[in-house]
């Protein structure tokens, strides 16, 4: 209670769903719950205090038009996807009564749209103007936090009951009451959208390795380098990362991206 009391009940929750593994002991302390809070809980709820500034600064309502899913951008069709599979994800491991696997699935999505779609579609929402790509990205945000906050009711009800309230209770009277009362997301075979998924995680995988680099050779990310050379395993590797070669080399500063199949020019391997 005192720990309820300090960081509030869904951290509590969270800490538990996420600290608990079946057959192994709990990891529980005070740390614990104030990294959930912050790993989770706010970082969800900035995400939210982000749409809500800029929808109000823009004059943006759920109620405008919305494009169809086929017609958004790349990376409005991969949250959109890759929220569809976190909703497969939770569905399957609640099902199968394995509460703590719905918790990563869960907490591995937040990170998705909090440290790669927010932050690299913030200069859509900055954008001066109205355009349907800005449209789109307000639109797909609001979208994809109603759907997350019905989706982890059952873990952080009293976060998802508060999102539930600000954005849909707020502009539809006519909305379930609750978020508890509201009908639980499932899977939506029309957004499965796989080649997109495999690109990014890709795009994604490769830029998490070149910022390890950079740290390892204190190499900070403001300052700027002439190329990433990128390592894949097959043609079919680097088309899927190549879709998106803007997007690492302005992750990792650089001039250009090249790509690589023969690592061992540039690594040493050793078995031990």
């Amino acid at each position: 209670m005192l720990m309820m009391e300090a960081h509030g009940g869904d951290a509590v929750r969270w800490a538990l769903y996420t600290g608990t593994v079946p057959g192994q002991g709990t990891r529980f302390s005070d740390n614990s719950v104030i990294e959930a809070l912050r790993e989770f809980v706010l970082k969800l709820w900035n995400v939210h205090s982000f749409l809500v500034t800029y929808a109000n600064i823009d004059g943006w309502t759920p109620s405008a038009p919305r494009p169809a899913f086929a017609a958004r951008s790349d990376m409005d069709r991969y949250i959109l996807a890759e929220l569809n599979e976190t909703v497969r994800a939770v569905c399957g491991s609640l099902d199968a009564y394995e509460s703590h696997r719905a918790a990563r699935a869960l907490e591995d999505f937040a990170e998705a749209l909090s440290n790669w779609y927010v932050r690299r579609s913030r200069a859509r929402f900055w954008a001066s103007g109205d355009s349907a790509d800005k449209a789109s990205a307000f639109a797909t945000l609001y979208e994809v936090l109603v759907e997350f906050a019905k989706l982890s009711a059952p873990f952080v009800p009293f976060m998802a009951e508060a999102l539930y309230q600000n954005l849909v209770r707020t502009q539809d009277d006519q909305a379930p009451i609750s978020v508890h009362l509201a009908t639980f997301p499932s899977y939506a075979e029309e957004r499965a959208e796989k080649p997109l998924l495999a690109a990014m995680q890709a795009t994604r995988s490769a830029v998490t390795l070149g910022q390890r680099v950079r740290a390892e050779r204190k190499l900070k990310v403001r300052q700027p380098l002439a190329e990433a050379i990128v390592a894949v395993a097959s043609a079919e590797e680097r088309s899927r990362i190549e879709r998106f070669a803007d997007a690492v080399r302005e992750e990792l500063n650089v001039h250009k991206v090249t790509f690589t199949e023969e690592p061992q020019k540039y690594v040493t391997f050793e078995l031990l």
